[in-house]
C-alpha cells in the first residue's frame, strides 16, 4: 500500500500512513481506533493504542483490486481500496 491509503476492511474503514507508522480505523458503528503500524516478516502489523499487536498477511489482489487478509489468529478480512 502507498502512504495514506484508505481501505475498507469490510466493515471497517482504515487510513494507513506508512511513512509515519500510524493508522486510524473507523468501524461500522463509528468507533475510531488509532495506533501504530509496522511491516514485520512480510506482514502488516497494527498495534491499537493501549492494545496488542495483530499482524496480517495479504493475498494477491484480484481483478477488481480487492484482496483477502489473514491475521495471525486466523481472522480473515476482505480489503478494497476506496476511490479517491
Amino acid at each position: 500500500m502507498r502512504s495514506a491509503d484508505v481501505v475498507d476492511c469490510l466493515p471497517v474503514r482504515q487510513k494507513l500512513t506508512k511513512d509515519e507508522g500510524t493508522f486510524s480505523m473507523t468501524d461500522a458503528a463509528g468507533k475510531v481506533t488509532n495506533g501504530s503500524f509496522v511491516m514485520k516478516d512480510g506482514k502488516g502489523c497494527f498495534t491499537p493504542a493501549g492494545g496488542k499487536m495483530m499482524c496480517w498477511k495479504n493475498d494477491a489482489p484480484g481483478a477488481d483490486g480487492s484482496w483477502s487478509a489473514t491475521a495471525d489468529d486466523g481472522t480473515k478480512s476482505t480489503v478494497m481500496k476506496k476511490a479517491s
